[in-house]
């Protein structure tokens, strides 16, 4: 069973005793019931994901600078929405990344898309171009 995340979670269907025409506690326990059904732990793909600032991230444990790309700081309102857009594009259900060794750190980009089979993606460093949230390094 999928999760409205697309992760998949084994889960127990609970079942509700008391739920019957009458009982007293009926709409707590469809809650609880409803949570117990739903309710999904972040898996470990998910804890090896994360979003340092609009133009950094970590997958698989890697930290990786976008190709090219420069966001402005999360102190402005520009950076904290790269921010919260790299978030969303990250735990897109398709996602690979590719990168190559710096000596300053990695740097690559990384493909998203709707579904893990979509033959189309995007990347990330354009779509934060795009938005006009992120420039080009050098850009004056």
């Amino acid at each position: 069973m999928a999760d409205a995340g697309g992760s998949a979670c084994a889960h127990a269907r609970l079942a509700c005793p008391g739920t019957e025409p009458g009982g007293g506690v009926r709409l707590a326990i469809m809650i609880i019931c409803l949570i117990g059904i739903w309710a999904c732990p972040a898996t470990a793909q998910d804890m090896r994901r994360r979003v340092i600032s609009g133009d950094r991230i970590v997958v698989q444990g890697v930290e990786i600078q976008l190709r090219d790309t420069e966001c402005p700081a999360e102190t402005t309102a520009e950076g904290r929405e790269a921010k919260r857009i790299m978030n969303i594009m990250l735990f897109a259900r398709k996602l690979e990344c590719s990168y190559d060794k710096k000596p300053d750190g990695n740097v690559g980009d990384c493909i998203y898309g709707p579904s893990a089979g979509a033959r189309v993606g995007r990347s990330m460093a354009d779509e934060l171009k795009r938005r006009n949230l992120c420039q080009p390094y050098g850009r004056t």
